[in-house]
């Protein structure tokens, strides 16, 4: 993902999680204004309401089975999804083994790591009426250690979940004891 798009998205985050208690989004309006065609990036056309001339709805989706990252003094929404007519876009972010307390679980056992998170993205899937199989675009799996990538694959042949659109990725996580971490796009 390019650093505009990603720019986007963080935007879109915060600004869906400082709404996510209004009745309104902040982004939605009737503006017509309209930018020239040559400067309208494809991605954005789905994130802009004036490339439609009509409402675009943008809300926090909370995870039910983790706590607000807010509680444990992280600055970012769970997931967030973008409303445009016609179509609705899930953007889950980076998701670990967090409990709904904001601890971590399964520590130094990377088949409970991935057990839980998937069970938390299904979870938030499943609340935005999508499933794995049918709605996810693009999926990125972060591993401390990217030899363990096959045990993903394993628990996504052991569920029936399509690996089409799963990059696999070594990383630094945000907490020392954290082994996997996936994030997520979905649409319906």
């Amino acid at each position: 993902m390019n650093a505009r798009r990603q720019a986007v998205i963080v935007v879109l985050a915060v600004l869906a999680a400082q709404s996510a208690t209004a009745t309104q989004s902040p982004f939605e309006s009737q503006s017509a204004v309209t930018p020239p065609q040559s400067q309208i990036d494809p991605f954005l056309v789905g994130c802009s309401s004036w490339a439609f001339n009509r409402t675009i709805r943008v809300l926090a989706v909370p995870s039910p089975l983790q706590c607000p990252a807010l509680d444990y003094r992280s600055a970012f929404s769970r997931a967030v999804e973008v409303q445009v007519p016609g179509r609705r876009h899930l953007y889950i972010s980076g998701t670990a083994s967090i409990d709904e307390h904001g601890a971590s679980v399964y520590r130094g056992d990377i088949d409970g790591q991935i057990r839980w998170t998937m069970a938390v993205v299904e979870a938030m899937l499943k609340s935005r009426n999508m499933t794995w199989n049918d709605n996810a675009l693009r999926a990125v799996t972060y591993f401390k250690d990217l030899q363990v990538a096959p045990r993903f694959t394993a628990y996504c042949r052991s569920h029936g979940l399509s690996e089409r659109m799963v990059t696999p990725v070594q990383a630094t996580m945000c907490r020392e004891e954290l082994l996997f971490e996936i994030e997520l796009d979905a649409a319906a």
